[in-house]
């Protein structure tokens, strides 16, 4: 089912370690941190979420063995000083592909990871309470081949979950939801043809999903909105495709993309806000802190954008960025970028350069 974008990555099974703890930097400075590799192979992270300024949650996958095309889910850790490998759930045999595309939570004893189980066929659904992870089981009406690559929590009793299915050969947004006892399918308003890439839960009445849609060779994007009762289409103003979102409230709301899309949602409408960087870059991910701090990075982490509640900015970006970085990994979707108020802020990928395949993180210890 999934359908491989990057080099293989190696790994020869799973073991706790841990990243030497970078030192303190300046506000502003972005450093490289390489975290953890299982058993001294490689692996790639897609997707971020930091609960507090001690706990940071970042998830991918991993190759089960030198050769082969079976991946292992991979989730790594932030203590507030260095990053280890977690043990997640256990799938049972690790014969088949199980990655995780996605993770975030409402807290530090509530977070969610989400992928695709290729043993099941289904997605692949994790959830960590504060001292383990456990599998949670996906909607029995769940649509064949389903897979999870987005998800968002405004509380333990709320969360969404957002991908794709491929139902009848046909490629079809799927959505998920969260009540405090089980995950069930929601029906959304994409046309076919269309892939959740990212989604953001404000409330129970107040949900975004962000969609990428083919038409033949064509691509653009879809943003669904959800009201308390149902999934609606909301117009966009820019031609372009959009990646990630992200939200301060009900009515400070981001969305970046390309070719240098930056968009905001003032509780009205969709506007597009100018972009320092031009048109040239690639958005991958954005990550609102608050208000006034607001943060983009592109994919290949060498352009880095801070809102201060007036403007966009450029930061310079980290000074030793591997050549073959690429944020969000496989960018299959989920937040690859994630922060708290004063710190830290993390965006994690890969290093696909020069046949190493290697999880890499970015840090700004203080933003």
């Amino acid at each position: 089912m999934k359908k491989r974008t990057r080099a293989a990555i190696l790994i020869g099974g799973m073991v706790t370690a841990l990243a030497v703890a970078s030192p303190a930097l300046a506000a502003g400075t972005w450093t490289v941190i390489n975290p953890p590799d299982p058993a001294g192979g490689a692996a790639e992270l897609n997707s971020v979420f930091a609960a507090s300024p001690t706990q940071a949650w970042a998830v991918g996958e991993s190759r089960v063995a030198a050769s082969g095309d079976n991946f292992n889910a991979l989730i790594e850790e932030w203590n507030g000083s260095a990053w280890r490998i977690v043990p997640g759930a256990n799938v049972g045999p690790i014969t088949s592909t199980t990655p995780l595309y996605g993770v975030s939570g409402s807290g530090a004893d509530d977070v969610w990871a989400v992928g695709q189980d290729s043993n099941t066929s289904t997605s692949l659904i994790e959830h960590w309470n504060g001292t383990s992870w456990s599998l949670v089981a996906s909607p029995a009406t769940e649509p064949p081949f389903g897979q999870l690559n987005t998800v968002s929590a405004d509380s333990p009793t709320d969360a969404w979950a957002g991908g794709y299915a491929f139902p009848n050969s046909t490629i079809t947004a799927l959505i998920e939801h969260w009540n405090g006892t089980a995950w069930t399918v929601v029906p959304d308003a994409a046309a076919s043809n269309t892939r959740i890439m990212s989604i953001a839960a404000v409330s129970p009445s107040d949900v975004w999903a962000l969609g990428r849609e083919r038409s033949g060779r064509v691509r653009s994007s879809i943003m669904e909105h959800w009201n308390g009762s149902q999934w609606s289409v909301v117009t966009l103003p820019a031609i372009g495709l959009l990646n990630s979102i992200s939200a301060v409230s009900a009515s400070d709301i981001w969305a970046v993309g390309e070719p240098g899309l930056i968009e905001h949602w003032d509780g009205t409408q969709w506007s597009q806000v100018a972009n320092p960087a031009g048109a040239t870059v690639n958005l991958f991910a954005v990550h609102a802190l608050s208000a006034d701090d607001v943060w983009t990075v592109s994919t290949d982490g060498m352009v880095t954008e801070q809102w201060n509640g007036t403007q966009w900015n450029s930061v310079p970006p980290a000074a030793s960025i591997p050549a073959g970085f690429s944020e969000g990994g496989t960018e299959q979707g989920g937040p690859s970028l994630s922060g708290v108020p004063g710190g830290p802020l993390f965006a994690v990928g890969g290093n696909f350069g020069g046949g190493n395949n290697l999880a890499t993180i970015l840090e700004q210890p203080q933003p």
